[in-house]
């Protein structure tokens, strides 16, 4: 059975973090949700 461990990271450092543990053979699971908002009568994606 593999151990699994989480992680938590600064605000908009996840990305660094996923590519840091890749360099190290490290499996990253990812996952991500874009949430759709309308700001000034706009929608935008974040």
């Amino acid at each position: 059975m593999e151990a699994w461990y989480l992680l938590y990271c600064k605000r908009g450092q996840l990305l660094r973090a996923k590519e840091h543990l890749e360099r190290h053979v490290v499996a990253c699971l990812t996952p991500m949700v874009t949430l759709e908002k309308i700001i000034r009568g706009k929608r935008t994606e974040s």
